[in-house]
């Protein structure tokens, strides 16, 4: 979401506060930051949880020039030990309430898999899929009827493409984790939805691939925009999937 458009529309929809506080897992990637931006019109308190302290705190101090709703920047490194994580989720002082969860952790890797370690692989669990986990389990307590959990996934997990095994079989993990989710909350009126897209735009994604395709990617914003749909949808409304490419826009299921 351009961040020379929130002003504008901050003003229009002055008061619409649909969530107690929001909770970005990722939040200094491309993708978290953007989607940061667009929940800052709907939510009183938004937690922002990345690894670079530099980036997060630049981005805190963006949104803290708009009073628009209470920032909290904690630096987490996903790698640290469970003790330090824990205490990182207990020192946000979470109160219980309608909250989003949106968990944006992720890391690209392209190569062929006999070249991975045994180090890699467990690191690439460790950091996109088993820490998230964790960390989603404990703020669930938090958590009241009409809240929502949305997971950053991958075509990836529905397509998987060779050169890609990692990163495919992490995406599938998180797909399990998401799905399985959002059947066992569905009584307690929490919804879970997995947002898978197509490779995006990121600077993440230019770094670790070939120019052309970085330019074959879809925008940061059309992802925002699929997540932005699910915030503001009714708390009635389930999406447990949703596909999100810039030719075919959403399809959910």
């Amino acid at each position: 979401m351009k961040e020379q458009n929130i002003k504008e529309q901050l003003n229009r929809e002055e008061g619409a506060k649909l969530y107690d506080f929001a909770i970005i897992l990722g939040a200094t990637g491309g993708i978290g930051s953007s989607i940061t931006w667009g929940l800052i019109r709907k939510t009183k308190w938004i937690y922002l949880l990345g690894r670079n302290s530099e980036d997060l705190g630049a981005l805190k101090g963006k949104l803290d020039k708009l009073k628009n709703a209470h920032i909290q920047a904690n630096p987490i490194n996903f790698e640290d030990s469970e003790q330090l994580i824990q205490e990182t989720i207990e020192d946000l002082n979470l109160q219980n309430g309608m909250g989003v969860i949106v968990n944006c952790v992720g890391t690209y890797v392209s190569q062929e898999f006999a070249q991975s370690t045994y180090a890699e692989i467990n690191q690439h669990f460790l950091i996109n899929a088993i820490r998230p986990m964790q960390i989603i389990a404990t703020l669930i307590n938090y958590l009241q009827p009409g809240s929502l959990i949305i997971n950053i996934g991958s075509s990836l997990s529905v397509a998987p493409k060779a050169q890609r095994v990692l990163t495919s079989a992490v995406k599938h993990a998180v797909r399990g984790f998401s799905l399985s989710l959002a059947e066992e909350l569905a009584s307690s009126g929490i919804r879970v939805c997995l947002v898978n897209p197509r490779s995006v735009a990121t600077s993440l994604l230019k770094k670790n691939s070939a120019p052309e395709s970085y330019l074959k990617a879809m925008p940061v914003e059309d992802l925002t925009r699929a997540v932005m749909m699910m915030v503001e949808s009714d708390p009635k409304t389930l999406f447990r999937e949703i596909d999100v490419g810039a030719s075919q826009g959403f399809l959910g299921r």
